[in-house]
């Protein structure tokens, strides 16, 4: 359980898109289920009973354009808009914005590389119309831990640190001191405000890099990720990275790339944070197997 005054959970993701076609083949492979087009002209897929978790605007960016944080009730998001201008960090609310979202309420800010964030409470959901993916998949593990993770690039990882814990109350899981060539050392942070290990995951920026490395997606064990791994396999798809097991977060996974660029990950069996007894830790390998990839 998290502190009133901290974000709980990623919401949604709303990402824009060069072809829809082309996401169409790939949320279908993934096992997403295709929801009620947004009010703003986008396409938005389902995970479980929320309305839509993911968000696809026919814009070309190839990126993420917004990350949605939920903070759980109107006490709660309260709170984080007074801890967000006890920062000193500008946030605004937007009740139009609210109602495109499907939200009760909500206000918007910019993370410090300029990824918009938007903070809510209350999102629509759907029982009346049941979660059914298109694949042999029962549900995808959301809930209170959220529709899964992202990998957030940051210019600069300290200020970033510094936004996510001391301006929206995430709070350090662990670190990774990542070698990605002999000397070449990259340092990974990952960040929890729920259960699941980690929210966000702030990496060093590379050149030509998108705001996000990836956008993970868990099911509830190997037979989906190994279905789906034999899905994108036959559908001639790029696997970024092999199947493997991390080693923070022991999650076992594979990374597909999207039409987009980006890559999603996509896994099982990650670790669940108990915040009164978690210690955090460093450590210096990505993996304890697998996760072969040709590039960064």
């Amino acid at each position: 359980m998290t502190d009133a005054a901290e974000v709980g959970a990623l919401g949604y993701i709303g990402i824009g898109v060069g072809s829809l076609d082309a996401w169409a083949d790939f949320a279908h492979v993934l096992g997403l289920m295709p929801g009620p087009d947004g009010p703003d002209g986008s396409t938005r897929y389902r995970m479980d009973e929320q309305a839509w978790r993911i968000a696809l605007h026919p814009s070309g960016e190839e990126d993420c354009l917004y990350l949605g944080f939920d903070c759980g009730h109107a006490a709660g998001f309260e709170a984080v808009l007074a801890r967000v201008a006890a920062a000193g960090w500008p946030v605004e609310r937007d009740s139009a914005l609210a109602a495109t979202r499907g939200v009760m309420e909500l206000a918007r800010l910019v993370d410090p590389d300029g990824v918009p964030l938007e903070l809510f409470y209350g999102p629509r959901i759907m029982p009346e119309v049941p979660f059914h993916s298109p694949q042999p998949i029962g549900h995808f593990m959301t809930g209170a831990g959220g529709l899964g993770h992202v990998i957030v690039n940051a210019a600069d990882p300290a200020k970033a640190l510094d936004f996510y814990t001391r301006v929206l109350g995430m709070a350090l899981s662990d670190r990774i001191m990542f070698e990605a060539a002999p000397g070449v050392v990259i340092p990974l942070l990952f960040l929890h405000c729920n259960q699941r290990h980690h929210t966000i995951a702030i990496a060093p920026k590379m050149p030509g890099a998108k705001r996000v490395h990836h956008l993970m997606l868990e099911v509830p064990g190997m037979d989906e990720v190994g279905r789906a791994l034999d899905r994108v396999t036959a559908a001639g798809m790029e696997i970024a990275a092999t199947l493997g097991r991390h080693s923070n977060d022991r999650m076992i996974s594979f990374y597909v790339r999207s039409p987009s660029g980006f890559e999603v990950e996509y896994g099982c069996e990650g670790l669940a944070v108990d915040r009164a007894t978690w210690t955090v830790t460093d450590h210096a390998a990505i993996s304890v197997w697998g996760h072969r990839r040709e590039r960064i």
